[in-house]
């Protein structure tokens, strides 16, 4: 991970330490823009309350594993800190004031929706920026008609694949 990648996720853990919603709010905005990714990891991180309290040192090593960086227990979400448990073991320990549970739910669920509306955004203005390309190609003086048609329909399809992949079917 680069630096600002790590400094953007040390601060959703410094936010949980002290316990501020709003920290914890404006560092997942901030997590989103530098890596969707590890906004992703992040956020899945903070809702999962099935972390191992005790991690093998050698499944971290070998596997590259982490060992999570977020605590749950009591309704409360804190960071995570860990300390040598047993031979090659790691125990896992609540960190700083914490925030609940609800309150970080609500937090990841706001940032998602933000992170997900700008996706839909850019999408949207690369529709645009297609439909420009198109009718600038169809003017060029040297362009192959029948190469042309393929990069249309590439386009189009391109287009359909990635409206499927943001607008998945509702499963009743």
């Amino acid at each position: 991970m680069s630096e600002q990648v790590d400094r953007a996720t040390q601060a959703v853990v410094d936010s949980l330490i002290s316990g501020s919603l709003s920290s914890l709010s404006s560092a997942l905005v901030r997590l989103a823009l530098v890596s969707p990714s590890a906004f992703l990891c992040a956020t899945i991180g903070l809702l999962n309350t099935d972390h191992p309290k005790t991690v093998s040192s050698i499944m971290i090593g070998l596997c590259g594993q982490g060992t999570g960086d977020f605590y749950h227990a009591d309704g409360r979400v804190y960071g995570a800190v860990y300390t040598d448990h047993m031979l090659l073991c790691k125990k896992a320990h609540p960190s700083g004031v914490g925030i609940l549970l609800e309150d970080v739910r609500a937090a990841v669920a706001k940032a998602r929706n933000e992170h997900e509306e700008l996706i839909l955004k850019k999408v949207q203005a690369l529709e645009g920026i297609f439909q420009e390309i198109d009718t600038l190609v169809a003017g060029h003086s040297y362009a192959d008609s029948k190469l042309l048609s393929l990069a249309h329909v590439d386009l189009v399809r391109g287009k359909a694949l990635l409206w499927a992949a943001l607008n998945p079917p509702k499963i009743i």
